[in-house]
């Protein structure tokens, strides 16, 4: 606990601290710019990310939607994350994946 630890993603070095046996806070960079894409968001925070906030996410397709927003306009060959949130409060929300490169919904991004 308290320990610092980081890592070389392709996006550069990460730094975090053990905060518990099993929670860490990683330092991922500050995201620059917020762009609005229709209803949409994405973001840039060294791996892009496509962000669309749904209603009822848990009947959610997002191996298939995600998929079409990956390949799709405006990010074609280079593609995106696709991440799909469901807000809860005013504090919490949440998310489900899907993860270019693993081409499927992931349980956790490292993002």
């Amino acid at each position: 606990v308290g320990d610092q630890e980081s890592f070389e993603a392709f996006d550069g070095i990460h730094n975090g601290i053990i905060i518990t046996n099993n929670q860490i806070s990683i330092d991922m960079g500050d995201v620059m710019e917020i762009k609005k894409i229709g209803k949409d968001l994405f973001i840039d925070t060294g791996s892009p990310h496509h962000i669309v906030f749904v209603d009822g996410l848990s009947d959610l397709d997002v191996k298939t939607l995600g998929k079409a927003i990956r390949y799709g306009e405006p990010y074609l060959h280079e593609g995106s994350n696709a991440n799909f949130v469901q807000k809860l409060n005013q504090t919490e929300f949440n998310i489900r994946t899907y993860e270019r490169g693993v081409e499927e919904e992931t349980l956790a991004c490292g993002t």
